[in-house]
């Protein structure tokens, strides 16, 4: 792809040998011709290069249908499918990924996706690995979910959506929640091609007042093998609590699938460092499932000026999963959100520096 650049660069350069000027000087004619035949070659070329990049976009588009298709075969809940929304002729501002949280759905960004669509962005919300599958009776079903041993398809997923939105064309923006923030802020910190990055109370460790101790203990119980390829984890239930509200997802699941999202989101979290892309962090005081330190330590270790982190005080009572009407009922807050992420894909000037 920088063929041609190089090509137009070539074309650019001024005849420098006497030999060569004084032959230009004696044949005019064939000097303009000459000009007018390269000039012909530089566009055919581009127009190469176009009709490329439109196939290649037509095939991604195709796959993407594809995938949405096969899951209407599939029992998933309502509100938990892949979906895209993609203009007719390209925009040019590129491809919004928006990726949804852990044990939810592509739902939560219900209310975001169609105001990115209307300022000429093309949106992709993908399903995370294994999430938003019911039995046959309607009920929500976490097998499919990546188990204790398994935190592997979460980067596997990572890589494919990245490919994905590269096909695409254009710049790649991924806007991400909880264990979609994850996804996110790992391609950031993989790939520096990628535009922007909002990073929405993204799970890189359990909360802060156990994040020392429990994962220690749920790794030492981890050590108590049921056999090849098994876990203990993947047999101890786990919930939200009683208090979470019921939402299309995953409420009731086992021990070790918040154990795989956890071991996969601790290495993002310690490589922040790493990343070289625009990031927009938004947090929560109080978040009882997320920890703040990783992007506590990044700051104090010294982020880049193109990183930002604005956090909500514990007074606005915004909770964990902030952009969907069911979890944070508070309008205000939420189309807070949408404006920040909105203005940093815009603009790319971070909101905050740190916390004072």
């Amino acid at each position: 792809m920088k063929l041609l650049p190089r090509l137009q660069n070539t074309l650019r350069k001024p005849v420098k040998t006497q030999a060569a000027q004084a032959l230009l000087q004696s044949n005019p004619a064939a000097t303009k011709a000459a000009k007018v035949q390269a000039g012909k070659r530089l566009d055919d070329i581009q127009r190469t290069l176009g009709n490329l990049k439109n196939e290649q976009r037509r095939v991604a588009l195709q796959e993407l249908k594809a995938t949405i298709s096969a899951e209407s075969k599939m029992s998933l809940q309502k509100g938990a499918e892949t979906r895209m929304m993609f203009h007719d002729v390209p925009t040019g501002k590129g491809t919004a990924v928006l990726l949804h949280g852990w044990s939810a759905g592509t739902w939560q960004f219900d209310e975001m996706a169609p105001e990115l669509y209307k300022r000429g962005y093309d949106v992709y919300i993908p399903r995370l690995p294994g999430h938003g599958f019911q039995t046959a009776a309607g009920i929500p079903d976490a097998s499919f979910l990546p188990k204790a041993g398994e935190s592997q398809r979460y980067r596997e997923f990572a890589d494919k959506v990245y490919d994905q939105a590269k096909r695409l064309g254009g710049p790649v923006h991924l806007v991400g929640l909880s264990g979609g923030a994850t996804v996110a802020l790992d391609l950031g910190n993989r790939h520096s091609d990628i535009a922007r990055v909002v990073a929405m109370a993204p799970f890189l460790n359990i909360p802060n007042a156990a994040e020392n101790v429990l994962p220690k203990v749920v790794d030492a119980i981890d050590t108590v093998g049921l056999g090849h390829r098994l876990s203990l984890l993947d047999h101890i239930p786990w919930s939200w609590g009683k208090g979470e509200v019921r939402t299309i997802g995953h409420h009731e699941f086992k021990l070790g699938n918040i154990t795989s999202l956890r071991r996969y989101g601790m290495p993002v979290g310690e490589r922040l460092y790493q990343s070289r892309v625009a990031t927009q962090f938004i947090t929560t005081a109080g978040d009882r499932s997320a920890s703040t330190k990783p992007i506590a330590h990044l700051f104090k270790s010294g982020a880049p000026a193109t990183t930002g982190w604005f956090e909500f005080p514990l007074s606005a009572r915004v909770p964990h999963p902030m952009i969907a009407p069911p979890n944070n009922p508070d309008e205000a807050s939420r189309r807070k959100i949408i404006a920040m992420v909105i203005d940093f894909l815009e603009n790319g000037q971070p909101l905050g520096k740190g916390l004072s």
